[in-house]
């Protein structure tokens, strides 16, 4: 077990209540621990993923790529963003940073208030700190954590949909499509890569969809906005009829859908101070809502009703309150309301939808007042700041001491095992098997 040095400001992570009167342990030496998954974990991709994807050489000098000054310091460069991110080092009062597409540009500044855990989050998403192949040093970690399972998403390249080039985005997302099958497609059994669908051009999607399905991928990452860019009155949305077509396809794959938080849009709206909290907590959340809210009323479920969808990496405490305002709104605002559908909004919802949640003490007290504890499931957000690794089970221990112990089995691990497909009982099996202790082998798709 790697030890991890905790500063000042982080020790809280380490804060936790314990597990008196549980049944089982979130504790990642216990030999009877709850079936534990994470449904939204980061992999580390190599720098050059996309060429490794086979993503045309027409496109390559525009994916994203850190571009390094005289001084020694790095700005991450993404086409769609508004400003390059300065991403080691920090910059100078008046310096004009003549290396950069743009020296008037402003930048986030690295932080000097790094602690030894948040460097060790840092390096964890830097593939060059590292010599493990990725799927090891993935595995290494989960297990650190105590985590059976996970389901893995990208993390350079979900900068794929940050371009406002549909044809770009769509490019860029089948070479890191091929990347992570060739990476994960065989380790399916216990990492599930969640496949991204560019969804702007909806022939195009059918046609990566079809691909995607036949290859053997067990989840669909859709963003959250079908073209990257702020909002417009004309843009876009979930709810235009062009869709249907795409929600029939991937019904009747049986897949599920994912809409990860920080996609289609950039969160990093505010500037200034308060910037820093203002774009996690309110950015990821206002980008997730308004697509969900679309799923909700605009019929979308009603007309394909074998559609499973869950928002990721948004938490759930504010979704009692937009529930029960859609449906105050569905029949006080009945006379425009279209479609009419069958059910109100928050019907939808617990026949169609499930939400994932890394620290949410406000949405796990209502769960059982709003019955979402069958829809919930548990996810550790590696490697991220926001994240919980290494320290989940304290997390998990902080949140769940109310829950009954069903509640706790399906928040930790048996709702993302019914969601994604994991096979629970062989999830456990790993525990003792040659592959949990260090030697990953291909396990077949329950």
């Amino acid at each position: 077990m790697t030890e991890t040095m905790i500063g000042e400001i982080n020790s809280r992570r380490l804060e936790t209540p314990g597990e008196a009167g549980w049944q089982r342990s979130v504790d990642p030496q216990s030999a009877d621990r709850y079936l534990t998954i994470s449904v939204d974990s980061h992999v580390s991709e190599p720098v050059n993923v996309y060429e490794l994807g086979g993503l045309d050489p027409k496109y390559r000098d525009r994916v994203p790529h850190v571009v390094r000054d005289s001084e020694g310091r790095e700005f991450l460069m993404v086409e769609g963003w508004d400003k390059p991110n300065l991403v080691k080092g920090k910059p100078k009062d008046g310096e004009e940073l003549a290396d950069l597409e743009d020296p008037t540009a402003e930048f986030q500044m690295w932080s000097d208030r790094m602690e030894p855990d948040d460097l060790e989050r840092q390096n964890a998403s830097s593939t060059r700190m590292f010599d493990e192949p990725t799927l090891t040093r993935f595995r290494q970690d989960m297990e650190r954590d105590g985590v059976d399972g996970a389901v893995a998403f990208a993390n350079r390249a979900i900068l794929s949909w940050a371009t406002y080039d549909d044809e770009f985005a769509l490019a860029m997302s089948h070479a890191y499509n091929v990347w992570a099958w060739e990476t994960y497609g065989a380790h399916s059994d216990r990492f599930i890569a969640a496949a991204q669908l560019t969804t702007a051009d909806v022939d195009a999607a059918l046609k990566e969809l079809d691909w995607i399905a036949s290859t053997g991928f067990r989840a669909i990452n859709i963003p959250c906005k079908p073209l990257h860019g702020h909002r417009g009155a004309n843009e876009l949305s979930y709810n235009h009829p062009s869709f249907d077509r795409l929600w029939a396809a991937i019904e009747e794959t049986g897949l599920p859908v994912c809409m990860h938080a920080a996609t289609g849009r950039d969160p990093r709206a505010a500037s200034g101070s308060g910037g820093a909290i203002i774009n996690k907590a309110v950015g990821f959340l206002r980008g997730t809502m308004e697509p969900l809210a679309t799923f909700l009323a605009s019929g979308v479920f009603e007309k394909h009703p074998g559609l499973q969808l869950a928002t990721i990496e948004a938490d759930f405490g504010w979704l009692p309150w937009m529930l029960e305002e859609l449906d105050r709104t569905y029949l006080k605002h009945h006379m425009w309301v279209r479609p009419w559908t069958t059910e109100p909004p928050s019907h939808y919802w617990y026949t169609n939808c499930w939400a994932s949640f890394m620290e949410d003490n406000v949405g796990v007290r209502l769960a059982d007042q709003y019955k979402l504890t069958d829809r919930i499931m548990w996810s550790n957000d590696y490697p991220h700041h926001e994240g919980t690794w290494p320290h989940s089970s304290a997390a998990i221990q902080r949140q769940l001491q109310g829950m009954t112990e069903a509640q706790r089995e399906n928040a930790l691990g048996l709702n993302a095992a019914r969601f994604f497909g994991f096979n629970a009982d062989h999830l456990r099996s790993l525990r003792t098997s040659p592959s949990a202790a260090g030697t990953d082998q291909a396990g077949s798709t329950p």
